[in-house]
């Protein structure tokens, strides 16, 4: 999201390895293709899609940097 608050790409991420019996951290991973022409402040937002039952979804929140491509 930018710092008003728009979605500048969503996506799905899939994990790595089999989640079935993972007791430990599991690595994901997800493209999020975006378009800016300076530098822009963005937050990065992980959301938990399938939380445990009666439990809230999880939210994890990143501030990062987007770069214009190289010319």
């Amino acid at each position: 999201m930018d710092e008003a608050g728009r979605v500048l790409a969503e996506a799905p991420a899939r994990p790595l390895t089999p989640l079935e019996g993972a007791e430990t951290m599991v690595r994901f991973k997800a493209q999020l293709p975006f378009v800016v022409s300076a530098e822009t402040p963005a937050t990065l937002v992980l959301q938990e899609d399938m939380p445990r039952e009666d439990e809230p979804a999880r939210e994890v929140r990143m501030s990062v940097t987007l770069l214009p491509p190289l010319r």
